[in-house]
């Protein structure tokens, strides 16, 4: 029996362990890498068509990172409209390039990195072309859970870049 216990023992601190150290993660959703109050400063009053890609293999969704960023653009203000397909003025093209997973420990950080083009389409002149790289941090404090700090890591680190790259776009004037 006690030989017993130990194998119960064992097989919950080893599951306790996982837990923690982040081998469980929860899928991402939309609203969780959507980013709000982006700073524009310039506003365009035309329609932006949006198009995502992933070139790496991940647990980002291709449709819902375009979601996202469509999102967030109606929410700045940055164009009139962002869509996804059909009639627009402009085409923006945004590919997640490489994503670095959390690795286990006291902080835990996420690189994410993706290429923003934006080109006019009635003469498919590029306006706006950049590499973006953001990353985010978390630490045992914000969260114990190693799971849910990964989760938060990831999510952060792709919602920073979804910002960034409408804050540029909103910088320029064309």
């Amino acid at each position: 029996m006690t030989c017993l216990k130990h194998r119960v023992l064992w097989l919950f601190l080893l599951s306790g362990a996982f837990f923690v150290s982040g081998c469980i993660v929860a899928p991402l959703k939309k609203q969780d890498i959507t980013p709000s109050g982006s700073l524009i400063l310039h506003r365009h009053s035309q329609i932006v068509a949006v198009n995502s890609s992933v070139r790496q293999p991940c647990e980002v969704q291709i449709q819902m990172l375009q979601s996202a960023i469509i999102d967030g653009i109606n929410q700045s203000g940055l164009f009139a409209q962002a869509v996804d397909g059909g009639q627009a003025d402009y085409q923006l093209d945004v590919s997640l390039v490489s994503i670095q997973w959390p690795t286990t420990g006291f902080t835990m950080s996420s690189k994410v990195e993706m290429v923003w083009k934006l080109a006019r389409v009635q003469d498919g002149k590029a306006v706006f072309q950049d590499t973006i790289s953001s990353e985010y941090s978390e630490n045992m404090f914000n969260t114990f859970l190693g799971s849910a700090r990964s989760y938060a890591v990831m999510r952060g680190a792709i919602r920073n870049n979804v910002q960034e790259g409408i804050e540029r776009l909103g910088k320029i004037d064309f």
